[in-house]
C-alpha cells in the first residue's frame, strides 16, 4: 500500500502604505509542498488535476489481480500504466485533466477498450472495468460517457467545462460569473467592496455559497491560491479562451484545503500535438442599447476586448506549449447618474428661489432678498463652481453618464514536458493589469482610480516510480498588488 508524508512550507505577507494621495496594498504568498511516500489517497491537492480508479473483474464479478490497465491521453499521447493489486483495484493520480482512453488486459481474457474518459478538475472518476474470457487479441470497445456521480466521494461539486465556458454568454468576458450555475450560488457585495463599475474598491464582486460569507472562498489556479486579500475576493481571472474548465467544490470537501467557503479550481489550457490557435474581438457600443429611462438621450459607450491564443507541440509526445492574451479598452457607460447642481442664477448668488432664509454669517441677519453679493464668494467656491454643469432642462438636475473606463491586459503563458509516460512538469504564469474608474457621484473628471496588478507562477512535477508510489513537487507564487488614489482635475 502506498504511503505519504507531507511537508509544507508556506509564507504569508501583507503590505499597506498610505500617503496623501493613495493607499497601497499587496500580497504575497510563497508556498513549496513535497508529498512523498502518501498514504493512498483520491485526491492530492487542487493541481489542475484529477483521477481515475476502478476495479477489473471477470464476467462473474470476481475481481482479477495482476491486469494492466493502461490510460492514454488523446491530445498529448501520454501513457501511464498500472497493475491490479489483490483486490482487483487500480487507481491514476494527479491526471492532467482531459479526455483518456482507459484499456484493461490479461492473459486469457479479451482486451477491454474503454474510450472517451473524461478527467475533469478535482474530480475523481471511478470505472469497473469487465474482461471477458478469450485471447488478449481479441477487443472488446466500450464507447460512453463518464459516470456523472461521483461514488468515491461525498463532495458536492459543479464542473463547468470548456464547452460552457467558450460558448455560455459572459457580459464582459468574465469566467466568474459561470460559478453562479452552482447550486446556492449569488453574487452578493457583502463583506466585500465591490467592483469599480459598481461604485465599489475590489478587483471582482463576492459570490455566496449556500449563505456563506463571500470572503470564505478560496480560489486556486492549476494548484496556486489565487486570492486578493484586500478584499478577500477573486482577482481579475483569465479569459474564457485560456480556460480549460474549473470546479466549484461547495461541500463536504477534503479538510486539506483552506477556509470555510467554496472551492473554486480553476485549469488552464495546454498544448497538445496538433498547432492551433485563434483571434477574438468582442465589441459593443451604445447603438443597440436602449435609451436609460431617466436620460434624454443615448450616452457615449464603447468597449472592445481582443486577443488571440496559441498552443501546440515543442518537442512531438514530449514537449507542448499554450499561450493567451486579452486586452479590454472601455469609454464610457450605457449606465447613468443624476446630480443636483446649482442653476445659472444660484450660481450669480441669487437665491431668491429658495424658501430657505439664507444668513449672513458675519451680520447674524438675512441677507437682502436672499441674494449674496459676489464680493463674498470665495475664490475656492468659485474654482469648485467651475466643476459643475449646469442643469439640463427645469429643475436644477442633470443627468450624466457615470465614469467607469477601463484598460485591463492580462497573459497566460503555460509550458508541458514529459520526461517520460510516468514523469511530467508543468510551468504557468498568469499575470494581469486593470485600471479602473470608480464613479463617486461627482462632476465629470473628479473619480477614484483603482487599479490591481496581480501575477501567479506555479510548478507541478509528478513523478510515478511504481503503482504503488507516488512523489508530488509543487511550487506557487502570487502576487496582488491595489492601488487606490483619486483623480481630479
Amino acid at each position: 500500500m502506498p504511503f505519504v508524508l507531507i511537508y509544507a512550507c508556506a509564507c504569508n505577507m501583507l503590505y499597506i502604505t498610505s500617503s496623501k494621495r493613495d493607499v497601497a496594498m499587496t500580497h504575497k504568498s510563497m508556498c513549496l509542498v513535497f508529498l512523498v511516500f502518501a498514504f493512498f489517497v483520491t485526491q492530492l491537492f487542487s493541481q489542475s488535476t484529477g483521477s481515475i480508479i476502478g476495479t477489473v473483474a471477470d464476467a462473474t464479478g470476481l475481481t482479477v489481480q495482476g491486469a494492466r490497465v493502461e490510460a492514454r491521453s488523446a491530445a498529448t499521447s501520454l501513457i501511464m500504466t498500472t497493475t491490479t493489486g489483490v483486490d482487483g483495484s487500480f487507481h491514476f493520480l494527479q491526471v492532467p485533466v482531459g479526455v483518456y482512453d482507459v484499456s484493461a488486459s490479461l492473459s486469457g481474457f479479451q482486451t477491454l477498450d474503454r474510450r472517451g474518459v473524461d478527467v475533469l478538475t478535482g474530480r475523481t472518476v471511478d470505472l469497473r472495468l469487465a474482461l471477458e474470457v478469450g485471447t488478449m487479441t481479441e477487443h472488446i470497445e466500450v464507447i460512453g460517457l463518464t459516470p456523472p456521480v461521483q461514488t468515491s466521494s461525498a463532495e458536492v461539486q459543479e464542473t463547468i467545462d470548456s464547452r460552457a465556458i467558450r460558448e455560455l454568454p459572459l457580459n464582459g468576458r468574465n469566467p466568474l460569473q459561470l460559478v453562479i450555475l452552482t447550486p446556492g450560488a449569488s453574487f452578493t457585495r457583502a463583506a466585500t467592496f465591490g467592483t469599480p463599475e459598481t461604485g465599489g474598491f475590489g478587483p471582482n464582486n463576492g459570490i455566496s455559497i449556500n449563505g456563506l460569507q463571500a470572503t470564505d472562498n478560496n480560489y486556486r489556479i492549476d494548484g496556486g491560491d489565487f486570492n486578493d486579500t484586500a478584499t478577500n475576493a477573486a482577482p481579475d481571472l483569465p479569459n474564457p479562451d485560456s480556460l480549460l474548465e474549473f470546479t466549484v467544490k461547495s461541500s463536504n470537501y477534503s479538510a486539506q484545503y483552506a477556509r470555510a467557503g467554496a472551492l473554486v479550481q480553476l485549469s488552464t489550457r495546454s498544448g497538445s500535438n496538433e498547432l492551433h490557435g485563434s483571434l477574438f474581438e468582442f465589441f459593443r457600443n451604445q447603438k443597440l442599447d436602449a435609451r436609460p429611462f431617466f436620460a434624454d438621450e443615448k450616452k457615449h459607450f464603447v468597449r472592445n476586448q481582443f486577443g488571440g491564443t496559441v498552443g501546440g507541440p515543442i518537442s512531438r509526445d514530449k514537449t507542448f506549449f499554450f499561450g493567451s492574451v486579452q486586452v479590454t479598452r472601455r469609454r464610457g457607460s450605457a449606465n447613468v447618474k443624476t446630480l443636483t447642481v446649482a442653476t445659472a442664477a444660484e450660481r450669480a448668488g441669487d437665491l431668491s428661489g429658495r424658501s430657505r432664509v439664507v444668513v449672513d454669517p458675519l451680520s447674524g441677519g438675512p441677507f437682502l432678498n436672499n441674494q449674496i453679493p459676489s464680493a463674498r464668494f470665495s475664490s475656492l467656491t468659485q474654482k469648485l463652481l467651475d466643476l459643475y454643469p449646469l442643469p439640463s432642462g427645469a429643475g436644477n438636475t442633470i443627468v450624466l453618464a457615470r465614469q467607469v473606463d477601463r484598460d485591463d491586459e492580462q497573459f497566460l503563458a503555460r509550458v508541458d514536458h514529459y520526461f517520460a509516460d510516468n514523469h511530467q512538469i508543468d510551468v504557468r504564469w498568469f499575470g494581469s493589469n486593470v485600471d479602473a474608474q470608480r464613479d463617486t457621484n461627482s462632476p465629470t473628471g473628479v473619480f477614484g482610480l483603482p487599479s490591481f496588478d496581480n501575477d501567479l507562477i506555479s510548478v507541478n512535477d509528478v513523478y510515478t516510480p511504481s503503482s504503488n508510489l507516488l512523489i508530488t513537487t509543487s511550487f506557487s507564487y502570487s502576487k496582488t498588488f491595489t492601488t487606490l488614489a483619486p483623480q481630479t482635475p
